[in-house]
């Protein structure tokens, strides 16, 4: 249901030193935005003051727990490269979750932009998007959909597999 909601962003991850920038964002999107976070991390969260911080939850929790967020982030660490990233978006996606994702070369060519995912290039853009995306219900619908037949079509543990046999 679209309509009900009870968080506006999400984030999935943890915290550590190779995150820093990673944080910063989120410390920003949490002062202007009802932000729920999922982490091992949790305490630490707490204590650098963010509002909606929970204990990670496995993999088969996810789908029920991003039905209540409108938009969820996938962030990269400050280690990332190109064609390098966690199978974070693969789960996020697979699991009916719109995703706003932070750009990493070869990202756009797995997940279409603005058709599976809405990419981001910093945090100007990071916000513009959330702006724009928070009020587009009927459009993250689609969008959701089409993430999601794409990630169970292509990037399933299934066809992963397939593809390491080949």
């Amino acid at each position: 249901n679209l309509n009900n909601f009870k968080y506006d962003i999400g984030f999935f991850g943890s915290l550590s030193n190779v995150h820093k920038s990673r944080t910063e964002l989120l410390k920003k999107i949490d002062e202007k935005f009802n932000l729920i976070i999922y982490s091992k991390d949790k305490n630490k969260f707490k204590k650098l003051g963010f509002k909606n911080v929970k204990n990670f939850v496995f993999k088969n929790q996810i789908p029920e727990i991003i039905s209540k967020i409108k938009i969820t982030l996938i962030l990269n660490s400050t280690c990332s490269a190109p064609y390098y990233w966690s199978d974070r978006i693969h789960i996020m996606i697979g699991s009916g979750g719109f995703c706003l994702t932070e750009f990493i070369e070869g990202i756009d060519k797995k997940y279409l932009p603005n058709k599976h995912h809405i990419i981001f290039k910093g945090i100007d853009d990071c916000f513009e998007q959330i702006n724009f995306w928070i009020k587009k219900n009927e459009e993250r619908k689609e969008i959701i959909n089409n993430g999601f037949k794409h990630a169970h079509t292509y990037h399933s543990y299934n066809t992963r597999v397939l593809e390491f046999l080949d």
